[in-house]
């Protein structure tokens, strides 16, 4: 991972806004020998990036990501399903069906109500909560599309609490991007629609009021602390509050941790900053006197293995003792049985001698005593 330097560039000519400078706050995640991960946290638009190294590389691939499309494939509901006239349905799926460039020329492809239906609206729902960086939608450029004017988006949390709403203020055309700004202790979004406010309604054209929507993206990342592309795995246990990579990695390490879990350096927290030299840590700390050893089987990573390995192992146990209790219980009353059969002989006898009998009978009650306290004393042990 050494030798990689990152930076951006604004194109020649381009009079947008673009981030210039070199990366900021890096991190890098050396995944094996081939692969690296190269962290910046850049909040201003990039337009163009230089990734330079030192000496001669072979470079298979490079991916540069805005974030995923988290709203692909994920449920969706619509207030109602047009039906054009060669009886195909315009269902609500179709714009997170992962087809938008068919969607550009097809408006077969886009999703629609029913023409007239005045109360309109179009709602995804998210498996698990998401943190959305930028919402994109395309509507095509259609004469009738009377929704174009304006709509409004509404963004809710796990328990149906709108988190922000959003009305454009202009007239849509074709396509529409939207970054929406969070409370950054209230960004987890679970579901959102997009609708026409009723006291908008006299701005449509009534017996066409309907609603197309031909491609919506939600780009951004699983809520903390879940990742993955169904964002059904667990981050790592160094930034379950902080989002990670759709691999599991830190976004950053906190607390003078590093390495590609943050579970290399400090143990405990640190209390006084100090600069690290480490370049997979941007103003970290070291912790001198809370620094402890590597233990390899204490390791933080592999906590979760040494909870299963001890709960199995208690359930071998108990399972093992379970059994070897029913067997000695199975077999010692039944000794007992004999014995005190032995004893029923015995005083069915002709009482010629009473004091062989007697004696007998008292031997007798002795080794069945013996053996029911070699009963309780298996059973309490085990």
């Amino acid at each position: 991972k050494k030798g990689f330097l990152v930076y951006f560039t604004k194109p020649l000519g381009y009079s947008g806004d673009c981030f210039v400078g070199d990366c900021p706050q890096h991190r890098y995640i050396l995944i094996d020998n081939e692969t690296v991960i190269i962290i910046c946290e850049v909040t201003a638009l990039v337009c163009e990036v230089t990734v330079s190294w030192e000496g001669t590389r072979d470079i298979c691939a490079i991916y540069i990501s805005e974030g995923r499309n988290v709203a692909l494939k994920q449920s969706t509901l619509m207030s109602s399903v047009y039906i054009d006239h060669s009886q195909r349905r315009r269902y609500s799926s179709l714009p997170v069906d992962g087809l938008g460039g068919l969607a550009s020329s097809h408006k077969e492809r886009c999703a629609q109500t029913e023409l007239g239906d005045n109360h309109f609206f179009w709602k995804i729902t998210f498996r698990y909560p998401v943190l959305i960086d930028e919402i994109f939608m395309n509507f095509l450029t259609f004469s009738d599309n009377a929704f174009n004017k304006r709509f409004l988006i509404d963004f809710y949390d796990d328990h149906g609490k709108i988190l922000l709403s959003h009305i454009n203020q202009k007239v849509v055309l074709t396509s529409y991007r939207f970054v929406p700004m969070f409370d950054r202790h209230d960004n987890r979004v679970k579901s959102i629609k997009i609708w026409n406010p009723e006291h908008q309604m006299n701005e449509s054209v009534f017996n066409k009021s309907f609603l197309r929507l031909c491609q919506f993206e939600a780009f951004g990342e699983c809520a903390p602390p879940l990742y993955g592309v169904d964002c059904n795995g667990i981050c790592s246990l160094s930034c379950m509050d902080q989002r990670c990579t759709i691999g599991g990695h830190c976004l950053r390490c906190m607390n003078g941790t590093s390495g590609n879990h943050c579970f290399e350096g400090c143990v405990v927290w640190c209390d006084e900053p100090k600069e690290d030299a480490n370049e997979s840590v941007h103003n970290s700390t070291e912790c001198p006197k809370l620094f402890s050893p590597r233990v390899p089987f204490l390791h933080v990573e592999n906590l979760w293995y040494a909870i299963f390995v001890t709960v199995a192992l208690i359930l071998i146990f108990f399972a093992v003792s379970g059994n070897l209790t029913d067997h000695v219980k199975m077999r010692i009353p039944k000794t007992v049985e004999d014995m005190t059969e032995g004893k029923d002989m015995s005083e069915g006898m002709d009482m010629t001698d009473g004091k062989d009998v007697t004696e007998g009978m008292d031997m007798a009650d002795r080794r069945t005593s013996q053996y029911s306290s070699i009963t309780a004393s298996v059973t309490s042990d085990l």
